[in-house]
């Protein structure tokens, strides 16, 4: 009889056991069920903006960059000024300047005491925009002939080699040739020495200082 009645218990399932798989099996059903019924939702809602002629596609980066974290938006962004340098150095600008993110990859602000030194440099290079502003306009890209925009980029690459500061492009915005010397000062940056330089390599994270972390637990 003892042996009968143990062999029984053990072909009984578990009821408490039983109970609990259910309830999470359907906890997960009916948020499965929630989220299908959100994105169907959503979809309703990217319809209607695109029925008043919103784009859904630039709708959906607009609202990944509300959605995105601090680190999230820097690594964002230090992603597009690699990807800037990349381009440049291979004379794949198509005509848009490097941005000042990617210029300080090569040019970084170290400290808040060399801060009012660049404050002071961007200004000068400011009243030098101004005063290049005031000459005739730059021709439009159609009209700019392949040989002023490679006299351009040698230009870049020149000054690069002279260990001028990417900051220090002549051109205008709006004018072809500030892309193409870009081009040429980042080419050259690229192509000097045996190892990759900084500003083409993505930052470290500094490393959490330990030490510190112990004293205070």
């Amino acid at each position: 009889m003892g042996k009968g009645r143990k062999a029984e218990d053990q072909a009984r399932p578990n009821v408490d056991t039983v109970a609990e798989l259910r309830s999470y099996a359907e906890r997960i059903v009916r948020i499965e069920d929630e989220r299908k019924a959100l994105a169907g939702d959503i979809k309703e809602v990217k319809n209607e903006a695109a029925a008043r002629g919103f784009d859904k596609k630039a709708l959906a980066v607009v609202i990944a960059r509300m959605r995105e974290t601090m680190e999230e938006r820097e690594a964002r962004e230090e992603t597009a000024a690699l990807a800037d340098v990349y381009l440049a150095s291979l004379g794949m600008l198509d005509g848009t300047p490097l941005g000042d993110a990617a210029r300080r990859l090569f040019d970084p602000i170290a400290d808040p005491e060399g801060h009012a030194a660049a404050t002071e440099d961007a200004m000068h290079l400011e009243d030098d925009a101004e005063t290049a502003a005031m000459a005739p306009s730059a021709p439009p890209a159609g009209a700019m002939s392949e040989e002023a925009l490679a006299t351009a980029r040698e230009e870049g690459s020149s000054a690069a080699a002279a260990g001028e500061r990417v900051f220090s492009n002549p051109y205008v915005a709006g004018d072809p040739r500030r892309a193409a010397w870009d081009e040429g000062w980042c080419l050259r940056k690229g192509s000097d020495g045996m190892e990759i330089p900084d500003a083409f390599r993505r930052k470290k994270k500094p490393a959490a200082d330990e030490a510190g972390e112990g004293a205070a637990s």
